[in-house]
């Protein structure tokens, strides 16, 4: 979960702040809304705070930032309701998008041959297409992972009392 956590706020800046030299054509707004749209439930930092910051400090500041706020759910919840939730989560997420990816792929299979018309070699453009779904595949499921897990609130329901009652105990007495 961390090095999701580090993949898409890595993402997340290089897409907002990218190539772009200059800090004042950053699109700052565009970070912060979508971070406290995606990511961080509570935003208690301000587009002021990060002008000044490089790409690299702006990385770093979201993604301490985001570290805290998984080790305090973590401490909300305890450790093993945290690797339960982990658990469903990613599983949940990782069928819906894997099931998504295979429908792409047939549809790109279906369509891949109309590319021989544009004298492009079907094969190499149906590999370098996949790949592309692939990683935007694995992309998809980190940033839903990190955002569900982040963002998920959790009802614990109260246990019901478990009775145990020997029905066999006659025949508990009549063995050696």
């Amino acid at each position: 979960i961390s090095s999701m956590i580090d993949d898409v706020i890595e993402e997340v800046v290089n897409s907002y702040a990218g190539e772009i030299k200059y800090s004042d054509d950053w699109d700052l707004p565009g970070l912060l809304a979508y971070v406290e749209q995606h990511i961080l439930p509570r935003v208690d930092f301000t587009i002021d705070e990060l002008k000044g910051m490089t790409r690299r400090d702006m990385k770093d500041f979201l993604q301490e930032r985001t570290h805290s706020l998984y080790e305090e759910r973590e401490a909300e919840l305890g450790s093993e309701t945290m690797r339960e939730l982990e658990r469903a989560i990613m599983l949940r997420i990782i069928d819906d998008k894997w099931m998504d990816h295979i429908d792409a792929m047939d549809q790109l299979r279906n369509g891949i041959n109309l590319r021989a018309y544009g004298q492009r070699d079907p094969l190499v453009e149906y590999k370098f297409e996949a790949f592309n779904a692939f990683e935007a595949m694995v992309y998809s499921i980190k940033e839903d992972v990190v955002r569900y897990i982040l963002r998920v609130k959790v009802v614990q329901q109260p246990q019901e009392r478990q009775t145990f009652v020997n029905q066999g105990e006659e025949e508990a007495e009549k063995k050696p």
